[in-house]
């Protein structure tokens, strides 16, 4: 069985979204979706272990900040589809302050409000991944932004939502974020991407804002069904995805 998370030196929180059940009785085809957070770091090594995975597309959430501070390594056939989402409310809460100590409650809030910001207002940078995704004949998609566990865990809330995946193993691949990703590990990197740094916020704010719960996207999740019903039905007035173009996806990447 193909890796869940894959075996990269350089990688960050880069996993394989195949496997998954759905409610139709079949399961994600491996090898064909990944997620992952920035790719700056990525060696030699890895690059000609990707490109034995024949990655076609890859959807990079990051803004022009992000990008520029952290390019990214990548087989030479990829195609990078800049799809940039700026960190947005995040920027308000971190204004300076030496020594600023942010209330777990604070980010919590700020957390949520973020995905509820991705289900709502970045429409059409989502629908360039499912634009992406329709155009995959062959091969595979990556989507990715910096650590790979909020523009990203979104992104492929809704792709294996799209795909038929139920619900609660949606978001249990969401929390392997938590185990995939290390946040002790980013936070020198994080702080200085984000600026953070200029701000004196202190250690434990910049570990929680590094975290994923499962609140999070349940948020998210909450706001497209209290909005639309359900989530096909988002995906069909938001995305314009229709029934037949779902069925169509799950015919070629579910098994």
């Amino acid at each position: 069985m193909p890796e869940r998370l894959l075996p990269l030196e350089g990688g960050v929180n880069f996993r394989d979204l195949g496997g998954y059940p759905t409610t139709d009785g079949r399961q994600v085809k491996w090898n064909r979706l990944f997620r992952s957070g920035q790719l700056s770091d990525l060696t030699d090594r890895d690059i000609e272990y990707l490109s034995g995975l024949d990655i076609v597309y890859c959807c990079d959430f990051r803004g022009q900040n992000e990008r520029r501070k952290d390019p990214s390594r990548l087989p030479d056939n990829a195609q990078v589809m800049q799809l940039a989402i700026d960190p947005g409310q995040m920027e308000s809460y971190v204004k300076p302050g030496p020594g600023k100590r942010i209330s777990i409650q604070c980010i919590d809030d700020m957390m949520r409000g973020i995905y509820v910001e991705f289900a709502s207002s970045h429409v059409d940078e989502f629908s360039g991944m499912f634009r992406y995704l329709s155009e995959l004949e062959h091969g595979a998609m990556l989507i990715h932004c910096s650590a790979g566990k909020d523009r990203t865990g979104f992104g492929s809330t809704l792709l294996l939502s799209a795909l038929g995946v139920p619900r609660e193993i949606v978001v249990e691949d969401y929390l392997l974020s938590g185990k995939c990703f290390v946040p002790e590990q980013q936070v020198a990197q994080a702080s200085a991407r984000y600026g953070w740094e200029d701000t004196g916020m202190d250690r434990a704010s910049v570990l929680a804002m590094l975290g994923v719960k499962a609140e999070y996207i349940l948020g998210a999740l909450n706001y497209m069904e209290d909005n639309h019903g359900t989530i096909e039905r988002y995906l069909e007035e938001r995305f314009s995805i229709s029934a037949a173009m779902l069925e169509d996806l799950r015919q070629r990447f579910t098994e």
